[in-house]
């Protein structure tokens, strides 16, 4: 009975602990998901998530810095993973506020970045009504 007990603490504390936010949220940058565009008034670069209709411009990542060789522990995570895990196409269509929401809940202090080789980029997750 002894054993049982601390076999279901150990196990429960495991649980707990895997369902903790992270600090950062790292994500490998993909082509194939992302579309980069420079504002050319401010010279901000955003990073939109492609859809089919190509009219998933609500929600997209803002870049802040860019830093070389970061040192990272942490797991860099699929974009397209992410993408399936979440949930968000609906009909072949991203739903923005289903995956800005998602990502939101993904890192505590809400610091993300994009992984490219060795470059990160470091973004502000942006939902905006009018762009």
């Amino acid at each position: 009975m002894k054993n049982l007990f601390i076999i279901l603490l150990l196990t429960s504390s495991f649980l707990v602990k895997a369902q903790q936010k992270q600090d950062t949220l790292f994500i490998k940058y993909d082509n194939r998901y992302l579309k980069k565009v420079q504002n050319p008034i401010t010279k901000e670069y955003k990073y939109f998530i492609n859809d089919e209709d190509n009219d998933s411009e609500y929600m997209f990542f803002l870049e802040k810095k860019t830093y070389t060789n970061l040192k990272t522990y942490s797991k860099i995570h699929c974009l397209k993973k992410l993408l399936r895990k979440s949930k968000v196409y609906n009909k072949k269509k991203l739903d923005d506020y289903i995956f800005f929401n998602f990502l939101s809940s993904l890192s505590k202090k809400n610091i993300y970045f994009l992984k490219k080789e060795n470059l990160f980029i470091e973004f502000d997750l942006i939902m905006s009504i009018d762009n």
